[in-house]
């Protein structure tokens, strides 16, 4: 390792000395050139191609190819009108003396991405994927072949500002060398979130007794490494979640499939730290036994649906378990068990990995022919794996259409299957279930509610994944049918459109109460039938094409319920050229919604368009605060009830009120952010100044130690926190009239005012409020000058100012 190191520097070397005639200038990318190819001078903002003098840059928005030898003295990326994309080539080589930054100095979320297919990287220092402290928004590398050569860190979704970071690298083949460390996720938010995932090829970290550390979730946010396949091999100790603060972020390593070889055997796992094994085998330096079965005691391995291949007859430590998933509909229970062996499998190591205790279904073997098959549920046990369950006795496969509209059940998917259509509605709801550990792949369309009489089509997403080549869409012919979704948890990825009451009479309404729906095509809500989404949690992303997410875009009633979660796409019509037929109405109860296109006509709103504010957040890329008070709130598309607690910012650009709430407009980080604020949440009366001069005493208490309490000085428009400002209290005289001045706080009735006043201290009562006249000025900001007026008739009069909590 150490040998391949020198010969990377001295290669840099030596190019270094071929090149320093060339400017030092920073170079950025404008793609002037309009071939987007790297070696291209015109594409450059000096005029020749980037030496390893030259700090280079692209936040153009523009795809960077690199098929030749390229250099830089470093790269960064950040924010811009589009994905900023650099592709290393096969023949393509990238060798830079400092670092590779993918989103950085970012004004805005940044979709910044770099791909190595065939070609070659050499970074001289680190590389940072959404791991700078100036980073916003998402940054991915993705290395499918060819190599990379990292000298120092390896930073991913590491820190952050503002709105957080989502850093990520896929593996795919290759070879990925880190020569120092790798720090995966952590960050400076909860939201900040790293992921490594290895699905081919190999990825080496670290030099074999230097020391160093792999981090995971070290910080306040979230980091993973998931193994699908390939070889980790980690020269490093491991850290996980080993922070100073508890109960903030996590680290999980899933071994779905693939090998870790811990070379180093120090491993360090605390707080929220998962070692989660499936098919994959982790190696693990030295006799480790005992360390698995501490870290097995502890409660942070978890283990289920291991490999059914034994690596030995011979094993030192084993545990069994036994999981059930109880959907309501469908239950089952996973036998498993993990082992761990020193010596036996591996000389020198310690090999741990699952195995599966439970029936393992085989795939379906395809007949090459397309056929259709109707679910009848024949067994009872409502699996799609089960022969006996289809009307022709097989089970459907690649180019199937699958029909479930015969009965009520519940048709379970809970392994891999994939079919060219399916078809969900019954009079007596069907349903179609993917639950946790099942993956359905659609290379076409679903329907969902496509027939019977009154039918109607539920499909549930239960932690499993659902793919589609083209569309989904709920509720399809006829004005009594209607096809339901819920995504719980797991993703739906769409690669057409979606459709909630599209086309036709039909309803259409979906749930996503978590998980990802990720859409390809369009994401239409309430076309030609009625349709409905309500977002509670998860997201929901759809940003491909121009205005992907359209609401009540036909003759039906399109309604969008925010109650939690986020929605992000490139843009937005909601009645867009809809004359005088149904409606669009966007609820924001909570949530996000956010608009990264950053261009006038990526939120459209038409005739009985209508976004409802409550307490979520709209975004939208760009200052676009006037725009959006001219074309939208002053023309009556926007309302706004009730609102958040608490403000969104403290300063705004544009506000307006209804009496009970206020609707703020603020551009700030590259975004136009909207919020309803609730006027009622607003702390008044000594809270409100109590709040404002972060007293600590209490309203009886004294704070400034100035003799007078915390209430009275509130009452007099004292400073609790200035010893020398008590209030405004004053006394004058003309010669026959005295007057007894003070401050009165204006419209707080819980505060009681009262002169007392007597001739004798001794031998005389006192009386209250006992003067001749008494005047009150003007109220300037919460106080007015209250004047009470005394005729000197009696040769001494005492007088007292009582301030009272009512």
């Amino acid at each position: 390792m150490m040998r391949e190191y020198i010969k990377m520097s001295t290669l840099a070397a030596l190019v270094v000395a071929t090149v320093m005639s060339a400017s030092g200038q920073n170079a950025r990318w404008n793609g002037n050139g309009e071939d987007g190819m790297w070696t291209n001078p015109a594409n450059w903002n000096v005029g020749f191609v980037p030496t390893l003098t030259n700090d280079t840059a692209n936040w153009t928005g523009d795809a960077v190819t690199i098929d030749d030898a390229a250099f830089a003295d470093r790269f960064w990326s950040r924010h811009g009108s589009g994905d900023n994309i650099l592709l290393v080539a096969t023949n393509g080589s990238l060798t830079t003396i400092g670092d590779v930054a993918l989103n950085e100095f970012s004004n805005g979320p940044v979709d910044a991405e770099l791909n190595v297919n065939g070609g070659h990287l050499y970074v001289g220092n680190d590389i940072s994927v959404a791991g700078q402290a100036t980073s916003q928004g998402e940054a991915l590398f993705v290395l499918n072949s060819g190599s990379i050569n990292v000298s120092t860190n390896n930073k991913i979704g590491t820190a952050g500002q503002g709105i957080g970071v989502n850093g990520r690298v896929d593996v795919n083949g290759g070879t990925y060398t880190v020569s120092g460390r790798s720090m995966i996720g952590g960050g400076n938010l909860a939201t900040d979130e790293g992921v490594l995932n290895l699905y081919g090829g190999l990825f080496t970290e670290g030099i074999a007794g230097s020391n160093n550390t792999m981090q995971i979730g070290i910080g306040q946010g979230n980091g993973a490494v998931n193994l699908y396949g390939g070889k980790l091999v980690n020269n490093n100790n491991l850290s996980m979640d080993a922070d100073a603060s508890t109960d903030a972020g996590t680290a999980v390593v899933n071994l779905y499939g693939g090998e870790w070889w811990q070379v180093d055997p120090d491993v360090n796992m605390q707080d929220e730290s998962t070692l989660a094994f499936q098919e994959g085998v982790l190696y693990w330096s030295g006799d480790q036994v005992d360390a698995m079965t501490e870290l097995v005691t502890n409660d942070v391995v978890s283990y289920i649906l291991g490999g059914t291949n034994m690596l030995t007859e011979n094993w030192d430590a084993s545990w069994t378990n036994g999981i059930t998933y109880d959907y309501g509909y469908w239950s089952v229970t996973y036998g498993n068990a993990l082992f761990a062996d020193y010596n036996d499998v591996t000389n020198g190591f310690t090999t741990v990995w699952a195995y599966n205790l439970s029936s393992v279904t085989e795939p379906a073997v395809s007949n090459g022919v397309a056929e259709t098959h109707t679910f009848n549920n024949g067994s009872g046990d409502q699996l799609w794996t089960t022969a006996a369950n289809w009307d022709i006795g097989t089970v459907p496969t690649i180019e199937d259409t699958v029909n479930h509209t015969a009965n009520g059940d519940t048709l379970v998917i809970a392994s891999d299957v994939e079919v060219e259509d399916l078809f969900i509605s019954n009079d007596s709801s069907a349903t179609v279930a993917v639950v946790d550990f099942g993956a359905l792949a659609v290379n076409n369309k679903i329907q969902v509610g496509n027939s019977g009489g009154n039918g109607v089509g539920i499909l549930r997403i239960d932690g499993g994944e659902l793919t589609t080549g083209s569309s989904i869409e709920f509720g399809i012919f006829g004005t009594t049918r209607k096809g339901i979704g819920f995504l719980n948890s797991g993703s739906i990825s769409a690669g057409g459109t979606t459709s909630l009451g599209g086309f036709n009479p039909a309803s259409g309404e979906l749930t996503i109460n978590g998980g990802i729906y990720t859409q390809t095509g369009l994401f239409e809500i309430g076309r030609t039938g009625a349709g409905i989404l309500n977002m509670n949690g998860g997201s929901l992303i759809a940003k491909n094409g121009f205005d992907p997410l359209r609401v009540g875009d036909g003759s039906g009633d399109g309604t969008l319920n925010l109650n939690g979660g986020s929605i992000v796409t490139s843009g937005m019509q909601v009645e867009w050229g809809d004359i005088d037929e149904g409606t669009g109405t966007i609820n924001l109860n909570g949530g996000l919604l956010q608009i990264d296109g950053n261009f006038d006509a990526a939120l459209r709103l038409d005739d009985n368009a209508q976004i409802n504010f409550d307490q979520g957040v709209f975004k939208w890329a760009g200052n676009w605060v006037d725009f959006f008070a001219t074309n939208y709130v002053d023309n009556g598309f926007i309302t706004w009830a009730n609102g958040m607690t608490n403000r969104v910012s403290e300063t705004w650009d544009k506000s307006w009120t209804n009496g009970m709430s206020v609707l703020f407009a603020e551009f700030a980080d590259g975004f136009t952010t909207v919020w309803a604020f609730d006027l009622s949440s607003l702390p008044s009366g000594y809270e409100s100044y109590a709040i404002q001069y972060n007293l600590q005493e209490g309203s009886f208490g004294d704070d400034d130690e100035d003799g007078a309490s915390n209430f009275r000085e509130y009452a007099l428009n004292g400073n609790p926190t200035n010893n020398g400002d008590t209030g405004h209290v004053d006394a004058n005289n003309d010669g026959t009239t005295f007057s007894y001045v003070y401050a009165k706080r204006d419209g707080d009735a819980g505060i009681g005012y009262t002169l007392v006043d007597t001739t004798d201290l001794v031998y005389v009562p006192g009386n209250t409020n006992n003067w001749d006249s008494q005047s009150s000025g003007p109220v300037v900001g919460d106080y007015s000058t209250v004047t009470n007026n005394y005729g000197m008739t009696v040769d001494q009069r005492f007088i007292k100012l009582l301030i009272e909590e009512l």
